[in-house]
């Protein structure tokens, strides 16, 4: 006989109570997920283990698993077939999972905000909070205009109309695209109607989100914003815009000295200048753009 020893199939817990499985549409992160599968999986079969879920994926290493659920290793898009068929996904959970899988490990904000939408409509509404919030905001931020027609609702002669908000941003969005924006800033509950004053106002609600978590939807709507400030040069009004360029040498250590005087810059900003309802003539966009043209041996060895 051979002295590899088989490994035992799964056996049923006699006495373990049948606890439903971790359901994925409630999930934003898809390694906590594996790992509460896992948890889950070894309390319906005994000896269920990680070189039984490899055997059961069709897979060789027993130790890949583990390695996922500990974020050292990601999964490919042939693994994470593999991974569906060990855990018997139905058809619909498969896709949430791939979709999960993609969001969680792209870099890219063009390719997070798509697996984002998918997720978001596979899950019909039902899915994790957090998943939801990230679509609202990245609704909001989906182009420069959503968030330019909120400001608009400051003006002294704001009128909610598709044309006099179309011609107010210089014909730059059509009245489509306003009636679409406006619907976006009515779901957010952005903005609302005063019956008492018997004018629109805007809304802020207390955003309780962690930036990183937006940054694909903010890298969007920053590059939407540098496409237009780059055709602003030549076009419009001289008086319509303002730009200036600064290059110096400074030291490593005083970049986070410089991103915090950046930070108050815009803060201060924003308090001397944003008018209360009512108040405002114009909307203007103000970008800052801070941008490390060296190579750093220092940052390169700290971050290593």
């Amino acid at each position: 006989m051979s002295g590899i020893t088989p490994i035992k199939p799964p056996s049923k817990a006699a006495s373990t109570p049948s606890v439903p499985a971790p359901t994925i549409m409630h999930y934003d992160n898809y390694r906590l997920y594996l790992k509460d599968w896992f948890e889950w999986k070894k309390t319906q079969t005994s000896n269920y283990s990680g070189a039984i879920f490899a055997r059961m994926a069709g897979m060789q290493s027993h130790t890949l698993l583990g390695m996922v659920m500990r974020g050292e290793r990601s999964l490919s898009a042939a693994s994470v077939r593999a991974f569906v068929k060990a855990m018997q996904l139905n058809p619909k959970d498969a896709m949430i999972f791939e979709r999960l899988v993609f969001f969680n490990q792209s870099d890219n904000s063009e390719d997070r905000a798509f697996y984002l939408e998918q997720i978001v409509q596979l899950t019909k509404g039902k899915g994790k909070g957090l998943l939801q919030q990230l679509h609202q905001y990245g609704q909001y931020l989906s182009h420069w205009y959503v968030v330019a027609i909120r400001e608009l609702v400051s003006l002294k002669d704001f009128q909610q109309e598709a044309e006099w908000i179309s011609k107010r941003l210089k014909g730059a969005v059509s009245k489509k695209q306003v009636e679409e924006a406006w619907q976006i800033l009515l779901d957010l509950q952005l903005v609302s109607w005063n019956a008492k004053t018997k004018a629109w106002e805007t809304l802020h609600p207390h955003i309780d989100i962690d930036i990183q978590e937006v940054d694909h939807a903010i890298r969007n709507y920053q590059k939407e914003y540098l496409t237009m400030a780059y055709e602003a040069i030549d076009s419009g009004n001289r008086e319509d815009r303002d730009f200036s360029n600064l290059t110096l040498s400074i030291r490593t250590t005083d970049i986070p000295k410089l991103k915090e005087r950046l930070s108050e810059f815009r803060k201060n900003i924003n308090l001397d200048f944003a008018c209360s309802e009512g108040n405002a003539d114009e909307v203007v966009a103000l970008n800052v753009q801070l941008l490390v043209l060296t190579e750093s041996s220092k940052r390169k060895d700290k971050s290593s």
